[in-house]
């Protein structure tokens, strides 16, 4: 077997732990997201969870922009080195040159997951724990992942948008912003060459085929009549109120839905 041979199918094996890592971490937001009883419990495991499948794809890039790094052997045998190192190799010249602006701001989120990870493991379960970390590094793996290694895993693809949506509500109100810009970002390198539509939901150019990307929420389209440009609006708006009124993004006129 060559050399490339062998590298590539330790990523796809690495790829596996990362989606079952990844799997492990929605199964705890769908419980999330259907009951309040053991909180702690499940958004300890999606942090849990994020940072192993963080550790694993990193590993994955490091393999991939630099498979001769010295960190991946030892005596003479693979070695995954830790998410803290590899995550900081990553973004250390010249190896950061592989990565977008916008897969940057994702691993320099990463980094936060190891502090964040020892804490869990190292001390008593705290009364507030905040997982935004982790879901937004989850929505951002996602992401990344497909560009990357192609569909992420058919299991993931039939739930979404909804499982996205329920990652989304894990995260504060305090790194919402945050997440929009990285997501956005991100969004932009995906679609270099199309003019995404604006979400008034979450205040980010982000509508796709009738969805957000970023807020994961359905979205219908309106024409303005006075300028002729699109307008898009959460379709639960619509529902609640048959009458909305709706003021264009582009020429700021309003009118009803």
């Amino acid at each position: 077997m060559s050399t490339k041979a062998a590298w590539d199918m330790l990523c796809k094996g690495l790829w596996n732990n990362a989606r079952d890592a990844i799997r492990h971490a929605l199964e705890h937001v769908r419980e999330l997201a259907s009951t309040r009883e053991d909180k702690a419990h499940h958004l300890k495991w999606i942090i849990l969870s994020a940072h192993q499948a963080a550790e694993y794809f990193c590993n994955i890039l490091l393999i991939r922009v630099n498979p001769g790094h010295s960190s991946l052997t030892k005596n003479g045998r693979p070695w995954y080195p830790s998410l803290r190192f590899t995550v900081q190799e990553l973004l250390r010249e010249p190896l950061n040159r592989n990565l977008t602006l916008g897969e940057r701001r994702l691993h320099e989120l990463l980094k936060e997951l190891p502090d964040i990870r020892d804490r869990l493991m190292h001390r008593p379960l705290p009364d507030a724990l905040d997982s935004s970390v982790a879901a937004i590094s989850l929505l951002g793996l996602l992401r990344v992942a497909r560009k990357h290694l192609g569909e992420p895993a058919p299991e993931f693809e039939s739930d979404y948008p909804r499982i996205e949506s329920e990652v989304f509500s894990v995260i504060t109100y305090k790194r919402l912003d945050e997440y929009c810009r990285l997501a956005e970002q991100l969004l932009r390198e995906e679609f270099p060459d199309r003019l995404l539509g604006y979400c008034s939901n979450c205040g980010t150019s982000s509508v796709v085929a009738g969805h957000c990307e970023i807020c994961f929420e359905e979205m219908d389209s309106f024409e303005c009549p006075y300028c002729g440009e699109e307008d898009f609006i959460p379709s639960w708006q619509r529902h609640l109120n048959p009458d909305l009124e709706i003021e264009c993004l582009s020429c700021g006129k309003t009118y009803t839905a």
